[in-house]
């Protein structure tokens, strides 16, 4: 799968106006849960073999656990350390 993140773009009446693309970050199995750190840098994904609400689907090849992801250009790592590039 495939974090997608976006940037708010404000309105000219200052509310939110629309959403611009920023990019993708690679995540091998279901997405499951996101936080993103306080600082902005770090974005953390709950990953794993199936859907969290449900077992209709199964990606046998992804690893449950979690992916840590550098938000300022740095590699992406699962937690345990090993690259996932």
């Amino acid at each position: 799968g495939v974090v997608r993140l976006w940037g708010v773009e404000p309105s000219k009446q200052g509310g939110a106006g629309s959403l611009r693309f920023l990019g993708g970050l690679p995540a091998r199995g279901f997405v499951n849960g996101l936080a993103i750190a306080k600082s902005g840098k770090f974005l953390v994904a709950a990953v794993g073999q199936e859907p969290r609400m449900g077992r209709w689907a199964r990606d046998g090849a992804a690893r449950n656990g979690l992916l840590l992801h550098r938000l300022d250009g740095g590699p992406s790592r699962p937690a345990n350390g090993q690259d996932i590039n």
